[in-house]
Parts: C-alpha cells; sequence; structure tokens
C-alpha cells in the first residue's frame, strides 16, 4: 500500500469492496489491522501480539484441533500434541524462500503425524490435518486488511492477508485505481516483500512467504495472480469463474444483471472462494525445475476450467456399462500449443486422486513420438505418480490389463525417419517392437474406470490405433488433447471417436492472455543470382512468359534437389545470419532453421560457419575504418545502421554456434561425422544449450548492448532516462552531486541475455567450435522434422523456414516461437520458400476462425496496425483538444491536461500500444517515419513520470519497452532532459527549488513540488516517522485549502520544501548542539519527545537533560542488540530488544511500564528500520 498519496482512496476504492466480496463468497470473518489508521500500530486489531507473528497462533491450534476429529466427533488433540503440530509447521529450516515454502506446503497437503489416544486404533499414529480440504466451511476463513510485519528494515503493511485456519495463504497488493503502471508496481512490491530486491525496496519479508500460497496484484479492475518465484511476465489474468456462474457471482455482488465484472471480481470469484482456493493449493499448484531455477507454477484459468469440466464428465455421464451406447464421458481438450498442456494433465490427475468416485481410476497417456514422450515424463512426475511406461507391447498389455489404479505411457509412433516427412506413413507400431503392418490387441480390460488420455489426437485418433485402443479397453473414457484445431475433414470423425469439445482455448485467447506471443510471418525473397544459376542449371529458357515463369521458378525452388544445392543454402544462410544479428539477436533471442533434408542441414552448418567467418571480418573492418568493406552486400531491406548495430554484438558473433538436430539414417549408411548431430545424447545435451540464454556483452568484458551512452561520466548523466528497478537509497540519504542511476549495471537488466556474476566467471576464448567446443553458445538449431512439435524453448524467437509445410505441421511448426520470455514481444516465421502465397492453401482444411492469427504478416499487418496505433494518439488528442504531437509547449499542456490519473492510464495505454508495435517494425526502414512521433512520445512520459512519480525514481520503466524502441529512444532523452531543465526527482537533490523555477507554469512547478514531497514522505516515513507525519498533515491542509488557485499553491510548496529542507538542517544542527549522533541517537531523541509530549506531564530542561542520557543509552542497547546478523529474521530478538528497551525507560524514569510499552515498540521499529546506522 502506498503510506501517502493515495493510501485513502485506494482502501476505499480498492481493499474494502474486495472484503465485502470475500465476505459475500464465504468468507467469515473481517479485522482492520489498522482500525482505520494511516499505519497499523497495535497488533491487537490484527488478531496477534506482535507484528513479529506471522501466523496466527491461537486460531491455528484453535482450527486445527476442531477439523481433527476422534472417535464419536469430539476433539482429541491436547496442547501437547497441538504444540507438535505447530512446531513441526513453523520451524525454520535452512535454505531460501522457495525451499522453506516447498517444504511448509508439503506439510499443509500431508498434515503431521502425532501420536494417537491408547483407546483409538490401540493408540496408532495418526495424521493431523491442518486444513479440511473436503469441507472448506469447517475451517476457520479469515480477511485481514492492513497486515502489518517486521522485516530486517523496519515493517512492511500488507493490504489484504487471508488466512486459512491462522495460516496466511493469499497477499493481495493494491494500487489506487487509475494509476498508470499500478499493477506493475503491485507486482514488483510483491517480489520485494518475497526478497526479490528489484523493485525499489531494500526490504522484505521471506520468513512470512514460507506459508503463502498465492499473491495478487490489483487496482481494483486489474488484476493478476502469481505465486512467491514469478516473474512479472508470468502474473497472468484469471478470465472465469467456473465452475461458480456469472449469474451467481452478481447476486453476490449485489449488482444488476447486465454488469460486466470487472477482472478482479472474476479473480476473486474464481480463485478466492474458500472451495476454489482450497482446490487450487492443493491440486493446481506444482513446484517445478525450470532451466537452473526451480520456479512454483500455478495453474493458468484455462487449465483449472478444462479439468473441472473433465472431472464434470466423468463424474455425470454414463458409461457404457452403466447403460450408454457409446460412452458419453469423452471428448477434445483443444488448447493451443505453448499454453500448458502437458501440465493440465498433471492437474487432472491430482484433482481426480483427491474425488473418491475418481480416485481409483487408470489413467493412460498415449502418445506418438520419442521426444513428446520424454518431455511428458518429467512433467508427469510433478503429478505425484510415477508414471509405467510401456515401451514393447507385452509390457503394455501387462500395464493395461491390471485392474489397479495408476498412470501408464504409452508410445505408439509414425516409423518414419526424418527424410520421409511429408511422404507416405509407414505403418503405426510399439517404439521398439518390430515394425509389423498389423498389431492385434486382445480384449484386456473391460473396466470402465479407465481415462485414455489421446496426446496430438489430430494425428492419432484415426485407423488402427482407435481399433486397437477400443478393442482392448472397449469401456474406457476417451479423451483427445490436442493444441492444434482439428482439421474441417476430420472433425465429424474427431466427434464421433471422442465426443464433442470439453474446453477449447485459442491461439488468438492465449495471445490476449499473454500465455503465448503473437506469431508474425515475414517473407525473404531469393536472391535473382541463385534463381538465374538455379534455372540455367534446369535448362529453362529465359523467354517465357512473366506468370509461367514465376510459376516454374517458384517450383523449381521448392524441390528437393535444388534446396539441398550448396549455393542456395549458402546464399539463404548469409541471409538468415544477417537478419538474425539485425532483428533477434538485441533481445537475446535464438533461432530454429527447418531444412529439407538431414544432408541439407548439414550443408547449412557449414554455410553459417562461413557466413560467421565473413561477417566478423567485414565488422573488424568497420571498427578500425568505420566503413563496411566493399565487397561486403547488405541485404536491400537493411538500413544504414545494421553496421554499427551489429558491431556491439561482435564479441559474440565471433563464438555462436550452429547445430544440426536430425535422426539417424540407416545403420552404417550415414557418414561418420554426422554422429554429433544424430546421437541422442549429443542431441540432448545441445538442446539444454541451446535453451540456454546467450551470454551478455559484458561476459566479455565489453559494455552491455542494450546500453547505447557508455558508463563514463557525461554532463547528461544526471537524467538516466530508465528506471532502476531495484534499488533504493540509504535511509536518509542525500544525492550528491552529480550522482545517478545506473540502471543497466546495478539493476537486473530487463532482457534476456545471461548476465555476469561473482558465481558464473566470464567466458573462455572461443574454441574450434567444431562440434560446438569450446563454450560456444548455440545461436541456431536446424531440423528437418525432429523439434517441431512439443518442443518448448521459450528462448526461440524466430523460425527460418525453407522446407514446403501445411496442416498442422505448420501450426505446430510455427508455435516453437510463441513461447513467453521477457521482452519477447512476437515469434517470427521467415519464409524462404515463398509459404506466404500458399499460406491460404496450407490452412484451407482448417476452419478460419481456428486459425485467425495464425500468421499475420509482419509488414502486412504490423506496420498498418503501428498507423493505427499513432491515429488513435491523435484522436485522443483530438478529444482534450489539443494540437499535433509537436513542440514543448504542446508538451506541457498535455502533461497538465493529464492531472486526472484516469486520463495518465490512457494516455499511457495508447502509447505503450503504439511503442509495442514499433518494436516491431524497428529496425526496418519503414519505421523511419513513426521516429519523430516516438521521440515526442517518449519524452513525453519521461515528463509525466518526473511529474506525477508515477514510477518510484521517476523514470522509465525499461520492462514496457522493447530492445529496439529502448536502443532508439534512449538516444533522445539525456540530451533533452538536460536542455529543458526538468526538476529531478527528489527535494534534496542540487538545484530542485531552481529547476522548478525554470518551468515558468505554476500548475506545472506545484505538481512537481507535491508529488515530489510525497516521494519524500514515503522514503523517510519509516526511518523519521515523527517529521513525515507533520509534514504529511501539513502538506494535505495545503492541497485542501488551495485547491485550483496555482499561483499560490506553487508558492506554498515551495515554502514548505525550502521549510522541511531547513527543519532537516536544523535537526542535523541540533544534533552537533546537543551532542547526539544524527544516524543513532538524534532520531531516538525525537522519537521520545514526541511520546513524551502526548503522554503531557514532565518538559523542561531537566527532562530534555534525561532525555539526551537516555537517547546515548537506548543507542548503545540497539548498537549491540543488532548486531547478529540472524538479527532481522529472528523474532525472538526482537522481542529482547523492546523488552530491554522498555526496562531502560521505566528505570530511566522516562514513563511508567504502561506507558513505556508503546513508547519502546516505536523505538525498536526505528532501530529495525535504520539497522545500518547501528552496524557502522
Amino acid at each position: 500500500m502506498d503510506p501517502k498519496g493515495g493510501g485513502v482512496p485506494e482502501r476505499d476504492e480498492v481493499e474494502l469492496p474486495l472484503v465485502r466480496q470475500l465476505l459475500a463468497l464465504g468468507w467469515t470473518e473481517h479485522l482492520d489491522g489498522s482500525n482505520g489508521a494511516a499505519i497499523p500500530v497495535d497488533p491487537a486489531y490484527s488478531g496477534r501480539n506482535s507484528f513479529s507473528d506471522h501466523f496466527l497462533r491461537r486460531r491455528f491450534r484453535d482450527a486445527v484441533q476442531k477439523v481433527n476429529r476422534g472417535p464419536g466427533g469430539g476433539e482429541w488433540l491436547d496442547d501437547s500434541r497441538l504444540d507438535r503440530i505447530e512446531a513441526a509447521f513453523t520451524r525454520l529450516l535452512s535454505g531460501g524462500v522457495l525451499e522453506l515454502n516447498q517444504a511448509v506446503t508439503e506439510i499443509l497437503l500431508k498434515g503431521v503425524p502425532v501420536e494417537g489416544l491408547p483407546e483409538w486404533d490401540g493408540g496408532k499414529v495418526k495424521n493431523a490435518k491442518l486444513v479440511d480440504w473436503d469441507d472448506p466451511k469447517a475451517n476457520d476463513l479469515l480477511v485481514v486488511n492492513q497486515f502489518r510485519v517486521r522485516t530486517a528494515t523496519g515493517s512492511v503493511v500488507f493490504d489484504l492477508v487471508l488466512f486459512v485456519n491462522g495460516i496466511p495463504l493469499v497477499v493481495v497488493e493494491t494500487k489506487r485505481p487509475g494509476r498508470e503502471g499500478g499493477i506493475g508496481e503491485a507486482i514488483a512490491d510483491l517480489r520485494a516483500y518475497t526478497g526479490e530486491r528489484e523493485s525499489g525496496f531494500d526490504e522484505g519479508a521471506p520468513e512470512f512467504f514460507r506459508f503463502v500460497q498465492l499473491l495478487i496484484a490489483t487496482d481494483g479492475d486489474r488484476a493478476r495472480l502469481g505465486t512467491i518465484s514469478s516473474e512479472p511476465e508470468h502474473y497472468s489474468a484469471w478470465r472465469t469463474v467456473e465452475p461458480a456462474r456469472v449469474p451467481q457471482v452478481r447476486a453476490e455482488l449485489g449488482v444488476p444483471d447486465g454488469h460486466v465484472l470487472s477482472e478482479m471480481e472474476v479473480l476473486a470469484a474464481g480463485v478466492l472462494r474458500p472451495e476454489h482456493l482450497l482446490d487450487i493449493v492443493r491440486n493446481f499448484i506444482v513446484v517445478h525445475q525450470n532451466d537452473d531455477r526451480k520456479i512454483k507454477l500455478v495453474a493458468r484459468y484455462q487449465q483449472f476450467r478444462a479439468v473441472h469440466r473433465i472431472v464434470d464428465r466423468l463424474r455425470n455421464r454414463r458409461s457404457r456399462l452403466q447403460g450408454a451406447a457409446q460412452d458419453e464421458r469423452g471428448g477434445i481438450l483443444w488448447h493451443t500449443q505453448g499454453s500448458g498442456k502437458s501440465l493440465t494433465i498433471v492437474f487432472l490427475i491430482r484433482k481426480m486422486r483427491t474425488l473418491e468416485s475418481l480416485s481409483r481410476f487408470k489413467i493412460v497417456i498415449v502418445s506418438d513420438r520419442r521426444d513428446l514422450q520424454r518431455q511428458l515424463e518429467p512433467v508427469l512426475a510433478l503429478s505425484d505418480e510415477t508414471p509405467l511406461m510401456a515401451r514393447r507391447i507385452e509390457t503394455a498389455k501387462a500395464y493395461l490389463g491390471e485392474t489397479v489404479p495408476g498412470v501408464v505411457q504409452l508410445m505408439i509412433q509414425q516409423a518414419q525417419r526424418d527424410d520421409s516427412v511429408g511422404q507416405q506413413e509407414e505403418p503405426e507400431r510399439f517404439a521398439d517392437d518390430p515394425a509389423d503392418t498389423i498389431i492385434h490387441f486382445p480384449r484386456l480390460n473391460t473396466s470402465d474406470q479407465i481415462l485414455l488420455l489421446i496426446d496430438e489426437a489430430h494425428r492419432n485418433q484415426a485407423g488402427r490405433l482407435h481399433a486397437r485402443l477400443s478393442h482392448a479397453l472397449p469401456n474406457a473414457a476417451k479423451m483427445g488433447l490436442t493444441g492444434t484445431p482439428i482439421i474441417r475433414r476430420n472433425r465429424q470423425n474427431s466427434r464421433r471417436i471422442f465426443g464433442q469439445e470439453i474446453d477449447v482455448y485459442t491461439l488468438s485467447e492465449s495471445e490476449i492472455d499473454g500465455a503465448t506471443v503473437p506469431i508474425r510471418y515475414e517473407g525473404r525473397e531469393t536472391f535473382p543470382e541463385v534463381v538465374d544459376r538455379v534455372l540455367l542449371d534446369e535448362g529453362y529458357e529465359a523467354a517465357v512468359p512473366d506468370a509461367d515463369h514465376r510459376t516454374r521458378v517458384q517450383r523449381a525452388m521448392e524441390r528437393r534437389e535444388i534446396l539441398e544445392r550448396e549455393h542456395v543454402i549458402a546464399a539463404k544462410a548469409r541471409d538468415m545470419l544477417l537478419h538474425w544479428v539485425d532483428r533477434i539477436l538485441p533481445g537475446g533471442f535464438k533461432a530454429q532453421v527447418v531444412a529439407i533434408s538431414r544432408l541439407a542441414t548439414v550443408r547449412y552448418r557449414e554455410a553459417f560457419l562461413r557466413a560467421r567467418a565473413e561477417l566478423v571480418s567485414a565488422l573488424e573492418h568497420f571498427e578500425a575504418t568505420g566503413l563496411l568493406p566493399e565487397d561486403f552486400a547488405v541485404p536491400d531491406d537493411f538500413d544504414a545502421g545494421f553496421a554499427e548495430r551489429a558491431a556491439r554484438f561482435l564479441p559474440l558473433i565471433r563464438i555462436i554456434d550452429f547445430v544440426p538436430v536430425i535422426s539417424a539414417g540407416p545403420k552404417n549408411k550415414d557418414p561418420n561425422a554426422w554422429s554429433a548431430w544424430t546421437s541422442e545424447t549429443a542431441q540432448r545435451r545441445h538442446i539444454d544449450e541451446f535453451k540456454d540464454r546467450l551470454p551478455a556483452l559484458e561476459t566479455f568484458g565489453a559494455p552491455p548492448a542494450w546500453m547505447e551512452i557508455t558508463p563514463t561520466r557525461s554532463p547528461l548523466d544526471d537524467h538516466e532516462p530508465w528506471s532502476s528497478r531495484g534499488r533504493a537509497p540509504a535511509p536518509d540519504s542525500v544525492a550528491s552531486v552529480g550522482s545517478i542511476h545506473d540502471p543497466w549495471y546495478r539493476a537486473r537488466p530487463d532482457d534476456g541475455f545471461k548476465h555476469a556474476s561473482p558465481s558464473r566467471p566470464q567466458l573462455p576464448p572461443p574454441g574450434p567450435g567444431h562440434p560446438n567446443s569450446g563454450g560456444s553458445p548455440i545461436a541456431f538449431v536446424i531440423v528437418v522434422g525432429m523439434l517441431l512439435t512439443g518442443f518448448d524453448a521459450p528462448i526461440e524467437q524466430a523460425l527460418y523456414l525453407d522446407r514446403p509445410i501445411r496442416e498442422a505441421e505448420l501450426l505446430q511448426a510455427i508455435a516453437r516461437t510463441n513461447r513467453t520470455a521477457r521482452l519477447k514481444e512476437y515469434g517470427l516465421v521467415v519464409d524462404y520458400v515463398a509459404l506466404s502465397e500458399n499460406l491460404d492453401k496450407a490452412l484451407s482444411d482448417y476452419r478460419r476462425q481456428d486459425v485467425e492469427g495464425a500468421l499475420e504478416s509482419l509488414l502486412g499487418h504490423d506496420l498498418p496496425e503501428l498507423r493505427d496505433r499513432r491515429q488513435r494518439i491523435r484522436d485522443f488528442f483530438t478529444e482534450l483538444g489539443m494540437g499535433p504531437m509537436a513542440g514543448e509547449v504542446a508538451r506541457r499542456q498535455l502533461v497538465v491536461r493529464l492531472a486526472d490519473p484516469l486520463l495518465r492510464v490512457r494516455f499511457d495505454n495508447l502509447a505503450r500500444d503504439f511503442f509495442a508495435y514499433l518494436d516491431r517494425v524497428l529496425p526496418r526502414p519503414e519505421a523511419l517515419e513513426f521516429e519523430d512521433d516516438a521521440q515526442w512520445l517518449i519524452r513525453t512520459q519521461y515528463l509525466l513520470r518526473h511529474t506525477y512519480r508515477e514510477t518510484r525514481d521517476g523514470a522509465l520503466d525499461p520492462y514496457l519497452y522493447g530492445a529496439h524502441v529502448r536502443r532508439l529512444l534512449d538516444r533522445h532523452i539525456r540530451a533533452w532532459a538536460v536542455l529543458q531543465r526538468i526538476p529531478p526527482v527528489n527535494i534534496d537533490d542540487p538545484g530542485f527549488l531552481h529547476r522548478v523555477d525554470d518551468l515558468n507554469d505554476d500548475r506545472l512547478s506545484a505538481m512537481h513540488m507535491k508529488h515530489a514531497l510525497e516521494r519524500h514522505i514515503r522514503e523517510r516515513r519509516a526511518s523519521d516517522p515523527v517529521q513525515m507525519q507533520r509534514l504529511s498533515e501539513r502538506l494535505d491542509e495545503l492541497i485542501e485549502e488551495l485547491r485550483g488557485s496555482w499561483e499560490q499553491l506553487s508558492l506554498e510548496l515551495r515554502s514548505l520544501v525550502a521549510a522541511t529542507l531547513e527543519t532537516e538542517r536544523v535537526q542535523a544542527a541540533r544534533a552537533r548542539e546537543l551532542g547526539l549522533d544524527p544516524g543513532t541517537e538524534l532520531p531516538i531523541h525525537s522519537v521520545l519527545e514526541d511520546r513524551l509530549a502526548e503522554l503531557s506531564s514532565s518538559g523542561g530542561t531537566r527532562v530534555v537533560g534525561n532525555l539526551i542520557e537516555v537517547s546515548r543509552a537506548l543507542a548503545d542497547i540497539i548498537r549491540v542488540e543488532v548486531r547478529p546478523r540472524h538479527f532481522p529474521d529472528t523474532p525472538q530478538l526482537h522481542v529482547r530488544l523492546r523488552r530491554l528497551i522498555r526496562k531502560h525507560l521505566v528505570e530511566a524514569g522516562v514513563a511508567p511500564r504502561v506507558a513505556a510499552t508503546p513508547i519502546a515498540e516505536d523505538v525498536a521499529e526505528l532501530a529495525l528500520a535504520r539497522r545500518g546506522y547501528y552496524l557502522e
């Protein structure tokens, strides 16, 4: 929560409406942790004895006793057993936040074993549950707003915490409505609270988050859901209230039938309804190893919805044994590729095992390719069951014939090599069995408690496979899973086999949700000299009609023998490399090439290595002379800045590698050298290396690629345009002359590169690189058919297509680029086989609505969209009664007009859409017409941030801009900001008031000072609460009294800024006069004076003299007590400090025991906030 500048509207317009909805959903009690005050001052209001208490002990013990019933339904857990349960659940273990959270979650789900009663089953050990998962209403359900928790540096206040049986399961961070970037800041705050040091706080409460399962960021309208390990881009919207219904939710909210539910209302009804929340915590959260770190994943809404729909069919529809002519329980689940279909299976298994009627089902998962099987295997392990892998026909028969529940994986594959992709399919067979033309399945199991999940149903649904499984398992429920739409000609047959669609999650829906990124298409021209040589080789005559000539050229260039020719591959490989360096590499992303044959992949590798050597030589020449060699040709659609952009990446370009991943041919037929590309061991290693990020340039000792200006000092560096997103100044620090924010070096960079760290040494010099030796990072994988289905690599952004493909294979191939990653705005399919001219034909077998947006032309789609976004901004200006986007006068007029936060949100959303499309078009020459508009808009956004402090340091958030846009705009902000004399963010920055005066606009000046003062209060409230409270009250008075009188308000705020700075100067002087240390002793003295004045009686010189000595003595106590390294995270030490302070206050005669207790709380709070000073 914002302690200043919006706290009241935030509470009234976001927190309390959400509390009311939660109570309507079934939460039984609400506590206001602040009791209506600005900041919580008494832990009793939130049901605790201390702000150091992370869970509600009394409620926990009462609830656990209640939900565990003994013989006859009576309570049986006595105090000693409850003590053991509490100790097991709350003890601190070693490890990071996620490891602690994982350990606590396991106990939460499984319970705690305790000794039973002698008269009950002979005293056998019983598992005491902490939550009644089956009866949500039996639990203690509490909502607390303004829940304050002590931290290493002070305290944080969580806006809402949801407790189940005294255990904090959900934390909600709210921002006031209409605040630009509010959701982003709420997410940043949540990540800071969990211990991530990236969002502007130098504080966190990681120990508290060992209990927490879900995090929610909201501004009352928008809402995003995540977990303690979620990156900002992984927080997602929740768009369903199922299995509840919308009319039910409207009735709970008390709104009319036509009311459109907001994102927050939907998320609350869909996730925070008690029965939904407990279901999600129990069945829809997993901890998954992702690259080099573990992450905690919560299901997306379509996964939760799909599982509940499947479960509903299994429970409420009839099987053949129940009298149905054909099993009614099956259906088709189409969730677009990249949206988490494998995890949906995991969540389904976990959900079924918790339902008595479905817990004994045998679940059979059928896939048809080894790579899909390997990818499913580790994911299925998250279901808490060990899948049985049937690799041979006899094993499959045995597993399927068993009547016990379990998970069985079958693999029925198409026995074809990469060379036969697109040709006649060979007979189906089990993985390691002989390629018999017919394999007969006997009747193996007649139970109707079998669920068949047919993965990639668009391939596996028909023919012998369906006949075999139907005969072997005649009463099983069959569900088809597919990541692509069902082909139109197969739709009726699919429904006959499986049933109607259970759940559909389309490509366009996944893009809207951010589950996948849009896929764009770009066609590359085949070079004329290459075409001429091909035609000459083929004996074509030049004198043919143009139309016929074009057709013959296209057909020739699609032929396998042509696409395998070395000079054709060489030309395309060179173009691909240059395209990747200019368009893809700046974001840190990688690429995949789809070639016509295994031979072509090997030739592509050789061609790429030659093209790399040529490019490196050309860039070295450019660095030496400022020019590219005359004989180095640059593609026609590249602008003049290509060499400068590419040269910045030269250290990385020197060592990148290009690796084929292909299947083996017949025994002893492949050249020996090909084993590096066909060996399964080598392939797994290459795939893992491809999924890893490229090393950042500073790894080689070079400046970061995304930093346009070097870190050397410059007169322009006082105006760093990009937000640091991670560094907070030390308490009470004052910026020195020339101090700057340097986000690119101290904050976590917002790009796709792997940045150097103490634990990650610099790379050694590149080795020979064949195959992939000497630490060469793999930038390209080259394939024929492998890795085109089920391959999940978020680092891949570009797919270079040099093989004609269509239908399901086309949709699967292009989906390799649609996985989400930070700053990955889109996936790109780059076509070298004239796919665009046959695109309609390639997708003609699908319904148009099913493939909408599948392959939009990058320039054909995004360039018009970019023009449309610019026009929307112009229309917005017209609506405000303003002229064109040009000049400083218009900019300042707009800043004043955007005092209304809702208007600022509209403007920023419009600008963000514009920049998103601009980043897709850059650095192509077509973007040049938008450069002036981009400069004007970004400078305006920068001025808005400085005026309204919409981000913590008044700067731009680099997370909101793509790599191409950042480089373009960085060049145009720094010098402009100095020339315009924009005031610094902080009031104590040198020259702040002089810069305010230079604005020559009373309204703009008043806005700058108001928001700068609010920032000053926020930053110093914890370390100087007394003075900051007074300043806050005075600021509120002036704003209220002089509303609309801009000239007078500007004068008064100027005086207030000057008075605040003078007060702080006087405080420092007074510290010297009193002989008190300004960092440690004077703040204690100020707290004592203020609190004793409130108590009233003593005063005069005697008291002041006493307080000086008392302040020194308390500072000495604090210095000793806060010194242990584990002090910030040890509540027992906090309690000890408060007791020692209270004891000294009483013994020194400063206050009686009752009055000394709250004073000791305040001084101890101060000590936590300023611990760093006491350690010096």
